[in-house]
């Protein structure tokens, strides 16, 4: 049973609705210290989420891939055949969110998962990878990161010297003009069939 004080009682009001008692309660100066209590009470789950946000940030602005200036040289080339193409596959590093792809010119290709992506003291970015001490892809270093160019250091395909790379978007447009919409193994298939006639 709730008791009322005299000033309170002509603040309850009680009516039936379609057979239900609805009671109206106005608390004048109540509102205040419940919205206090509300603001203390409430927890940042963004801050908790994104408590590494610079290191999701660092390694956004590196995520795609990036090809060796030669590589981009070799593949715009007007001369450039269907056969030349799927050759072999393109040297480039393939950075996602959690992994490192490193595909070299002379076949092997290399991966990691990224352990860490740290600010490093030269002021470029730093990708650390899950590897043992005597693995060859064990980190990579991205320096003077400027539009679609940076300073790699770090692949195995370059004995981890530094090498100037660059996104190369028109790399897709190039494929299907050079491969005329058809795929290397329809490539290599033909090649076969012309060398046993």
């Amino acid at each position: 049973m709730i008791v009322l004080g005299a000033d309170m009682r002509g603040i309850l009001r009680t009516r039936w609705a379609g057979g239900l008692l609805v009671v109206g309660l106005a608390l004048a100066g109540c509102g205040k210290g419940q919205e206090q209590a509300a603001e203390t009470q409430v927890y940042d789950y963004t801050a908790a989420a994104f408590a590494d946000s610079d290191s999701k940030a660092l390694i956004y602005n590196l995520i795609g891939r990036w090809f060796p200036e030669a590589e981009i040289k070799r593949l715009d080339d007007d001369s450039m055949t269907p056969e030349a193409w799927c050759a072999r596959e393109p040297s480039h590093i393939r950075v996602h969110l959690d992994e490192v792809v490193v595909q070299c010119d002379s076949g092997p290709t290399y991966s990691a998962a990224i352990a860490r992506v740290t600010r490093h003291e030269s002021g470029g970015i730093q990708v650390v990878l899950r590897a043992s001490e005597d693995a060859p892809l064990k980190s990579l270093l991205f320096e003077k990161v400027i539009g679609t160019k940076a300073e790699i250091s770090g692949s195995p395909c370059a004995e981890g010297k530094k090498m100037v790379h660059a996104r190369f978007p028109k790399i897709e447009t190039l494929r299907r003009q050079i491969l005329g919409g058809r795929r290397c193994a329809q490539i290599h298939d033909r090649v076969d069939n012309d060398a046993q006639n």
